[in-house]
């Protein structure tokens, strides 16, 4: 899966979360949002790796969405103790840009955090105007919230996606090391004799 590719993935789970929820056909989006992740890890090289940051960046906004669904500042129809499986589902879709489309962001943290309170903020709002969730009736101030949570959590997922990747090649390394070693060990040894 090329770079475009991912990011018309990325944009087509968006729209199927949001409108689906906004019409009342909620199953779409994380459906589409199961799809994409599941070609995303299929095609990566490190799929370990890219499955542990799904994983982890579902989590994070899984327990940050529902901090503030509970604070006020998101409000969707039928609450309950966590935010809703088509909101929770944009996050892993999210995670599938970070060593793709998003790479660019690597060692550009102050870059991370202004790209992140610029976009998050716009697709929260976006969602909103479409009738998928409503914000805080002080929209300025679930703005602002909104804001300072992506402008945190950009250059966390950055770092994470570089960490993960990091890790991995890290740990190929040393596996395919201790391979070699193991299997020249007993070459060395009958050469000795």
């Amino acid at each position: 899966m090329g770079i475009l590719l991912r990011v018309i993935a990325y944009n087509l789970v968006w729209a199927a979360c949001v409108l689906g929820a906004a019409n009342g056909n909620t199953w779409i989006g994380p459906l589409a949002a199961l799809v994409t992740v599941a070609a995303h890890i299929a095609a990566s090289r490190q799929r370990i790796a890219e499955a542990k940051l799904v994983a982890t960046l579902a989590v994070i906004g899984l327990i940050i969405d529902s901090g503030l669904m509970h604070a006020g500042i998101l409000r969707f129809n039928g609450q309950a103790l966590i935010v809703p499986l088509w909101f929770a589902a944009l996050w892993p879709a999210f995670a599938t840009l970070l060593n793709t489309a998003l790479m660019w962001l690597r060692g550009r943290p102050m870059l991370s955090v202004l790209f992140g309170a610029l976009g998050g903020p716009f697709a929260y709002f976006s969602g909103a105007k479409l009738g998928a969730l409503q914000l805080n009736n002080n929209l300025t101030l679930a703005l602002m919230v909104i804001a300072m949570e992506w402008a945190i959590v950009t250059p966390v997922a950055v770092w994470l996606a570089q960490r993960f990747e990091t890790g991995a090649k890290g740990q190929s390394f040393e596996s395919e090391a201790t391979d070699v070693s193991e299997s020249a060990a007993p070459v060395a040894l009958e050469g000795g004799n």
